[in-house]
């Protein structure tokens, strides 16, 4: 879990040469130690904020003259710290939570309406014709088939189910694009919303022995849309549903003037969850 700003009181990046105590793994490591009580009470607010508002539009939706998207994000949070027993037991507590709505812009193609309905004679020359596959004659080089009439496929020759599963795509919303290709755009707003709170517990037992306790709790919960709203999205769009937990110990004991030993003891327990939405709406449909 990354502690938020207010509440780190150092941290060091280690590149190579990394000594046993942090395990073999490629890549460097950054090394984060967090905050403490002291003798005395102290504590921080802040807000970090971005907005639409102060942004430029985004290309690809200013060229088809869809409004800008929306992009919130509010970053917030405090910190508080102070003594329970002076100059040898304190508590420190930092919370920060993330709102997030960030706008995204899709263009994509879609079948027209009419050509949901079986009427094909109103696309592009080179998409128009379309043949029976049941008036096959001949084989190989010399197979033929007979197109429909007009180009337009009879009702009863539609299959229910994948009748019901185009009814679910939305119609074209691109003036004049109604039959050509890049013909819908979509501009949906994809949420993430967190929690993190951190506690942390220091004891002196003595000038020898030092110990301290952390627990962490993160909550958040994602949602990132597809390319087309629901349910025509076709699962490319998903959910993260992130509940994590952090416990860690330490005992520092000086043993003589030249022995130290360190106990660490940590725990984590993140018990993701990853949904496609399209599935339960699908299940509603059908």
């Amino acid at each position: 879990m990354k502690p938020p700003v207010d509440a780190v009181a150092e941290f060091k990046v280690v590149t190579n040469n990394m000594s046993a105590e942090y395990g073999y793994r490629a890549g460097a490591k950054v090394l984060v130690t967090t905050k403490s009580g002291t003798n005395q009470f102290h504590g921080s607010v802040y807000e970090f904020l971005r907005n639409d508002k102060l942004d430029g539009a985004n290309f690809f939706a200013n060229r088809v003259g869809a409004e800008k998207p929306t992009f919130r994000q509010n970053q917030f949070g405090g910190t508080f710290g102070g003594p329970i027993i002076k100059n040898k037991t304190f508590f420190f507590f930092s919370y920060q939570g993330t709102r997030i709505r960030l706008g995204q812009s899709f263009i994509s193609s879609l079948p027209s309406r009419d050509s949901i309905g079986g009427d094909f004679s109103q696309q592009p020359a080179v998409q128009r014709n379309v043949f029976d596959p049941l008036t096959l004659t001949g084989s190989g080089a010399t197979a033929r088939r007979s197109p429909f009439p007009n180009n337009v496929i009879p009702a009863s020759r539609f299959d229910p189910i994948a009748k019901r599963i185009a009814d679910l795509y939305p119609a074209p919303n691109i003036a004049g694009r109604e039959h050509l290709p890049n013909n819908f755009s979509y501009s949906p707003s994809d949420s993430d919303d967190a929690d993190q709170y951190d506690m942390r517990f220091d004891h002196n037992f003595g000038e020898k022995h030092r110990f301290y306790g952390r627990y962490s709790i993160r909550d958040q919960f994602v949602n990132q849309n597809g390319t087309l709203p629901l349910p025509a999205t076709g699962g490319t769009g998903q959910t993260v549903d992130l509940k994590g937990h952090n416990w860690a110990f330490n005992l520092g004991s000086s043993l003589k003037p030249s022995v130290f030993n360190e106990l660490r003891v940590g725990y984590t327990y993140f018990p993701t969850k990853f949904d496609i939405p399209i599935t339960e709406n699908l299940n509603k449909q059908f």
